[in-house]
């Protein structure tokens, strides 16, 4: 095996990773991990790109729990370096919960707090995080997450690799989730908002501070409790807007190319995190080139129609209304 060309040992195991049968492909990568080191990365390169946890609706908490103790486990077993091993191939990670109860215990359990900083903290591929909670329609109470968890999560959305953010099934989110992010791929599900910003800048008069800034650029950052300031400093300098070709960051809003909503709450509401929304759509939606809007009454339908006509880039377009899907390609 050591005279084994190491580009036909790649082209075989992208060959097996073909098979369409998610278990049977699974398998077949991970007996061809164990036949030679050689095969090892690149089967391991296909096995950890994406990992789900699912817990199902009949799942007893210990269930779920032991697959992420597996893999958590499993990755401090691997002798590499963390810029070689298993948490440097891990590219997405999925959170899938369909019951209250194994929700709650997830959520509070500190194996997954240790999964998610194992994972996060190492390489510079970009990376996707998805938690969705299936299992309520009023949505899990943020606040029901363990501290040192929801803290962790604020940081990994002001991590520069994070690039993909996917949440359902949440209620009083902290509008201040996606401050000082870096994530341009953004979908909200049945998550509603905690928004104390009227009551910070109604303190910040009383105080005696500042006029809020109206206009389209920057304005002060203000912490919406004691988890945000323990968060990460800001990840890009502030600047402004030169041209149309321009990509400009902002500390405090977030400029997404791909965007998912429901509008269960007005989606401006989180990527603008100024504390007075003083944004317009036009610079918030410039370089959005896709659409996915899940309609649910006419409110939707007019969130939908300002998103679309402040998003001169847009590209694609996806609909979608009682569970059916219309897809439209704007040129």
């Amino acid at each position: 095996m050591d005279n084994f060309p190491q580009e036909l040992s790649e082209l075989v195991v992208d060959r097996i990773a073909w098979i369409r049968d998610e278990r049977e492909r699974a398998k077949a990568l991970a007996a061809t991990a164990l036949t030679a080191r050689r095969f090892r990365y690149a089967a391991h390169s296909h096995l950890f790109s994406t990992v789900v946890v699912h817990a199902k609706w009949n799942d007893s908490p210990p269930d779920p729990l032991l697959r992420l103790h597996q893999l958590s486990r499993l990755i401090d077993a691997d002798k590499r370096p963390e810029d070689e091993g298993i948490t440097s191939l891990i590219q997405s990670f999925v959170l899938k919960l369909s019951s209250v109860r194994t929700a709650v215990e997830i959520l509070h359990s500190l194996v997954l707090l240790r999964v998610l900083k194992k994972i996060h903290r190492t390489g510079n591929k970009p990376r996707s995080l998805a938690i969705m909670v299936t299992c309520t329609t009023d949505g899990l109470d943020w606040t029901m997450i363990r501290t040192k968890t929801r803290i962790a999560i604020l940081d990994l959305c002001r991590a520069p690799h994070l690039k993909v953010l996917r949440l359902r099934g949440f209620k009083n989110v902290p509008f201040s989730l996606l401050n000082n992010s870096s994530v341009d791929d953004v979908g909200f599900f049945q998550v509603s908002l905690q928004d104390v910003r009227p009551a910070l800048f109604k303190l910040q008069e009383l105080s005696g501070g500042d006029e809020p800034s109206s206009k389209d650029d920057e304005s002060p950052q203000i912490p919406t409790s004691a988890e945000e300031t323990t968060s990460t400093p800001s990840l890009f300098s502030d600047s402004t807007l030169q041209d149309d070709n321009t990509i400009t960051f902002y500390s405090d809003l977030v400029q997404p190319r791909s965007l998912t909503t429901d509008h269960h709450f007005p989606i401006q509401n989180i990527l603008d995190q100024s504390p007075t929304l003083s944004y317009a759509p036009k610079v918030m939606f410039k370089h959005l080139t896709s659409l996915t809007s899940m309609l649910r009454d006419l409110k939707g339908l007019e969130q939908t129609a300002v998103i679309i006509d402040a998003a001169p880039t847009i590209q694609k377009l996806e609909l979608q209304s009682l569970g059916k899907a219309y897809i439209m390609f704007l040129l």
